[in-house]
């Protein structure tokens, strides 16, 4: 599976967001020693090798080239770089998405560690795609996967599905970007407990909603409330079939776009059997979301060794560009991994 530097796209202004008004005054006249030094945050380079510039600009001359792993401090941002110490001694700007906060990869590690022991289902890459180590957007890269590479597959989190990578590194890649395939093993057997988030040896292969166990098919059993958030110990449920909404006739002749907000319900089959519209948005956006929200399946939630239902937040984003474009966001409410 072939890994390249990713590209860095991340905005100034999110740059300037991550150190803080303190860390870009830092460069200004009259700031003694001790207070730049309080601005400074410890990184690492992510990608598998980036230039450190002069200036905050690609054409700009280099004052270094750094390895992936390499310790940098972070010390301002602008226009799309940020402004670090080099292990050398003296300054250096790389582009935003090439390194990783030492706090991002605590987090990471400890994110990693909770799925562990999950057996991974295969997935099959669609299009050229960035590998970030955090499920945004903005997060730090850690390199490219191409078309049709193989990956293993351990959990879907917001719109990204996170990947296991050689040497035990978990990675993310954009849930658009890659397919679920069929795992090896059979389907559940009828008496079998169903698979947990973690895509678990006999998880049941996409678009194939694994059954509940028998107890929880009596009649007379009762049922419990769905869970508005999921204790710390619970499982995330984990989302395996996906349908896109279509571009109602109306709002596409109109040029309309916009954001619909959906809060769904989880069953204990992992089938949505409820959907309540928290913000809509106009020309019929509001019902297509809906309805292709509906239709989306999930390995349930677990909680105590056993399904349990669960409240969930979805974002679907209707926007034309040329084309007809459709994006979905699942928020996640339950507690992080």
């Amino acid at each position: 599976m072939p890994l390249r530097k990713g590209a860095a796209t991340l905005t100034s202004f999110a740059l300037f967001a991550l150190f803080g008004l303190s860390a870009l005054s830092g460069c200004g006249k009259g700031k003694t020693p001790a207070r730049a030094a309080e601005s400074e945050v410890e990184a690492a380079v992510s990608v598998e090798r980036v230039e450190a510039k002069t200036s905050a600009s690609a054409d700009s001359p280099k004052a270094a080239s750094l390895a992936r792993g390499a310790k940098v401090l972070l010390r301002g941002a602008s226009n799309g770089f940020a402004r670090v110490g080099l292990p050398g001694g003296g300054e250096g700007w790389i582009p935003a998405g090439s390194f990783e906060r030492r706090a991002d990869r605590e987090q990471r590690v400890r994110r990693t560690a909770a799925v562990a022991g999950f057996t991974p289902q295969p997935g099959r890459v669609t299009e050229p795609t960035t590998l970030f180590l955090a499920p945004d957007y903005g997060a730090a890269q850690y390199g490219t996967l191409e078309d049709s590479d193989d990956v293993e597959v351990v959990l879907a989190e917001h719109d990204f599905y996170g990947i296991r990578l050689p040497g035990k590194i978990l990675a993310f890649v954009p849930a658009r970007s890659l397919r679920l395939l069929p795992p090896a093993h059979q389907a559940l057997a009828k008496d079998e407990a169903p698979p947990v988030p973690g895509l678990a040896p006999h998880a049941a292969p996409p678009h194939v909603v694994a059954e509940a166990p028998a107890a929880a098919l009596q009649p007379d059993a009762p049922r419990p409330a769905p869970l508005e958030a999921l204790p710390a110990d619970a499982e995330a449920p984990v989302l395996v079939t996906r349908v896109d909404p279509r571009y109602p006739d109306f709002a596409r002749r109109a040029n309309l776009s916009g954001d619909v907000v959906l809060r769904l319900l989880v069953d204990t089959d992992g089938k949505v059997s409820r959907v309540e519209v928290v913000s809509g948005a106009p020309g019929g956006m509001t019902e297509a979301a809906a309805d292709a929200v509906r239709k989306w399946t999930y390995i349930p939630a677990r909680s105590g060794g056993h399904p349990v239902a669960v409240w969930r937040v979805v974002r679907v984003h209707f926007s034309i560009d040329g084309k007809d474009k459709e994006k979905d966001k699942e928020k996640d409410e339950t507690p992080p991994l």
